[in-house]
């Protein structure tokens, strides 16, 4: 049995979609929201104190709500996935928080928030266009250099500082990755088929479930696999959640696949299947090879896994279906478990940190030349591909109507930028980011700019909510202060609520902003790499070339003979290699226009 669901709280899965470098980011979006929690919590904490001191005066100055938020779960995929993973750990330990990624004129450096050196300070073009993963006659796993990804994982992906157990976070919480397994699993569609064509499928969508446990214990569900956040030295399951993250983020053909060895039971039940679910009925097991004469039965099997944006980038799915399986409060809409989805009796609820949401518009140009040539069609194709795993679904319906409250979402905006991107990793396909440590910089404070104004405006419920209620009612005789000091209205496009006597009620944040939350956030200042950098890059992008163009046309016959052709031509290349990144990282390389506020 996992923990008991906790009434007098409102549970929370965080959802991460994928980001490429905009990890940055994610990893603000959720520095904040920790840091608020931790305020927060520290907050009533003291008015709990004060409530419980019978000789404590009537005068208090510290009251606020006094309800509660329980981080149940993480899903995440690509990017997004590898954030999900460093905060099931992060969460289990102290760490600063960072406003400011400068120390004077030097980049703030060395500090104990994860999220932020691995996604601000550690991770580099400089280390991907390295060539340490080369080595002679071996074959080439990846257009770049994925060993920077493996020293990462290595850092964040380890029980690290001093130990803390959150109030806040649930103690079997549990984290969902998405990957995309290249090998797949195939299943028979029926008890009796006989390998005729139609009686079989193969599922390449995977994922990889986590639990934190405690003292050596086994994760409550069966198809978890453990997190033990107070054993360092447990070396298999910290390497598996290694490898798993680096799965998840293994972008194709650009970062290095990832093998990981599964447990054959995690497929009994096929992954189509919503998280929590049995099939309605009896379904044959997989296909897999069956055991020799005399042996036992396979018990694992190898996978062979690239990034999990390629088959769902945006698995809130998982960590929604997570919280409805365990939500006593459930409905059953369309015949699928959900969360309570009235303002009224929500009581959880998805949060999606989505960086990359949509950029489409409907292409007036489509036409114009048709795209009708190879390359041409290649290239609509990873578009096509891209932005279908970024979909929604059925969730879309759920998010746009302005009457649920089990689905949130926080996507960049930059309220002084007019014509560009929020994002400034958005660049060239999202990894514009590796290029300039001040693009991360920018996108990890936007983070926690956007988050601020998210949790001040949007994430909010009535006062008659059960879960405001309760925390209401706990602060007894200074419920009204709670109210007049802490009651807002409804949020922006959401119609009001009237009681009994057609007054509106108030609405209460729910995560209030106190402590060093509560200060207003200024907007980021947008950065912009040097033309020397830009320069500089497009050299080791010509070296990088150089350096695979052997073992990468190793694999190509007859291509030994066009070699040295080849060679003279990456040597022409340099000049635009540069031009095309100048044009790519507009307008964020000096000398462009930097900013389109209307005071800038």
């Amino acid at each position: 049995m996992g923990v008991p669901w906790k009434d007098q709280a409102f549970h929370l899965g965080i959802n991460m979609a994928g980001a490429v470098s905009a990890g940055a980011y994610t990893a603000g979006v959720l520095d904040f929201l920790i840091e608020a929690l931790e305020q927060w919590q520290a907050q009533k904490d003291a008015f709990r104190a004060h409530l419980a001191d019978e000789n404590a005066p009537d005068e208090f100055e510290g009251v606020v709500p006094l309800h509660d938020v329980m981080i149940d779960g993480f899903s995440g995929a690509s990017a997004g996935g590898m954030c999900a993973a460093i905060a099931s750990v992060m969460l289990h330990s102290e760490f600063e928080h960072i406003t400011d990624t400068m120390d004077g004129n030097q980049p703030k450096t060395g500090t104990s928030n994860v999220f932020y050196e691995a996604w601000v300070n550690r991770i580099d073009i400089r280390q991907l266009l390295g060539t340490n993963d080369l080595s002679p006659g071996q074959p080439l796993a990846s257009l770049l250099d994925s060993t920077i990804i493996d020293e990462i994982a290595a850092y964040a992906l380890v029980p690290r500082g001093q130990r803390v157990e959150r109030p806040y976070v649930a103690k079997d919480l549990t984290l969902f990755l998405t990957t995309t397994n290249v090998r797949g699993m195939t299943y028979p569609l029926y008890s009796s088929a006989t390998g005729t064509d139609g009686e079989y499928t193969t599922y390449y969508g995977d994922r990889v479930r986590f639990e934190v446990v405690r003292g050596g214990a086994a994760p409550a569900a069966s198809d978890a696999y453990p997190v033990p956040v107070q054993d360092p030295q447990a070396k298999t399951d910290w390497e598996f959640l290694q490898a798993a993250a680096k799965a998840t983020g293994a972008f194709p053909l650009f970062l290095a696949p990832r093998r990981l060895t599964r447990r054959v039971t995690d497929y009994e039940t096929p992954l189509w299947y919503p998280v929590g679910a049995k099939a309605p009925v009896p379904l044959p097991p997989p296909d897999l090879p069956q055991p020799k004469p005399g042996k036992p039965p396979l018990k694992t099997i190898d996978t062979f896994n690239i990034d999990g944006g390629v088959t769902d980038n945006d698995p809130c799915e998982l960590v929604h279906d997570y919280l409805a399986a365990r939500n006593p409060a459930f409905e059953t809409i369309d015949g699928v478990r959900s969360n309570p989805r009235l303002p009224q009796e929500a009581n959880a609820a998805v949060l999606t940190v989505a960086p990359f949401p949509t950029r489409d518009r409907f292409d007036e140009t489509f036409f114009d030349p048709p795209p009708m040539t190879v390359f041409g069609m290649l290239g609509k194709l990873f578009t096509v591909m891209m932005s279908q795993s970024r979909f929604l679904g059925e969730s879309l319906s759920v998010l746009t109507d302005g009457s649920a409250f089990s689905r949130f979402v926080i996507a960049p905006s930059d309220p002084g930028q007019r014509d560009e991107d929020a994002l400034q990793c958005g660049t060239l396909s999202a990894f514009g980011g590796f290029m300039e440590r001040g693009f991360r910089a920018h996108d990890f404070l936007l983070g926690r700019y956007n988050c601020q104004r998210f949790l001040d405006t949007y994430f909010r419920l009535p006062e008659t909510n059960p879960v405001m209620a309760a925390g209401l009612a706990g602060a007894g005789k200074y419920k009204r202060a709670v109210l007049a000091r802490a009651g807002c209205g409804a949020p922006l496009g959401t119609p009001e609520i009237l009681d009994g006597g057609g007054k509106a009620v108030k609405w209460l944040r729910i995560l209030p902003l106190v402590g060093t939350a509560a200060p207003e956030i200024d907007q980021p200042k947008r950065m912009q790499i040097s033309r020397d950098k830009v320069g500089e890059i497009a050299g080791l992008a010509m070296a990088r070339i150089r350096a695979i163009e052997g073992p990468l046309l190793a694999e190509v016959p007859g291509a030994a003979l066009l070699q040295p052709v080849i060679a003279a031509a990456t040597m022409l290349q340099k000049h635009k290699v540069e031009n095309l990144l100048m044009e790519k990282l507009s307008p964020n390389v000096e000398g462009q226009r930097a900013d389109t506020s209307e005071d800038g």
